[in-house]
């Protein structure tokens, strides 16, 4: 069985096979569609190619099915939070860059952080405020 991905604002589910579908805007302001790897620490990326994103752009996710923000700012504004139900039913936080371009993601759990990414020292620092059940 694969691992699920829900909105934990609406508990919808949002992956469909091996990708998470994400509603996003651009900093024009422009909507498109993203489908993001649900392999952690798979940085795999699809969007309409009129859906311009530069490196270094803030993304903003939100959840097709409730429209709620995803951002995390009680962490960082540039991250981004799911969660993730594996087959024996733990959920798991799931946060992410909503920078094009940087390569971090984080599995946690109570006090447990795992990183992903060669950018995942950046925010590392961040989650000493945070805890996560």
């Amino acid at each position: 069985m694969e691992n699920n991905f829900l909105c934990p604002k609406c508990n919808g589910l949002l992956n469909v096979g091996s990708q998470i579908v994400f509603s996003a805007k651009n900093s024009k302001n422009q909507r498109g569609l993203m489908f993001l790897s649900s392999e952690v620490g798979n940085y795999a990326v699809t969007h309409n190619s009129g859906f311009a994103i530069e490196t270094g752009e803030l993304v903003e996710f939100t959840c097709p099915l409730c429209n709620g923000h995803l951002h995390t700012p009680e962490i960082n504004e540039n991250l981004a939070k799911i969660l993730m139900v594996d087959e024996m039913k733990n959920i798991t936080n799931i946060v992410f860059s909503q920078i094009k371009g940087e390569k971090c993601t984080y599995k946690l759990s109570g006090n447990n952080i795992e990183s992903f990414g060669t950018d995942a020292a950046f925010y590392l620092g961040y989650f000493n405020i945070v805890k996560f059940n």
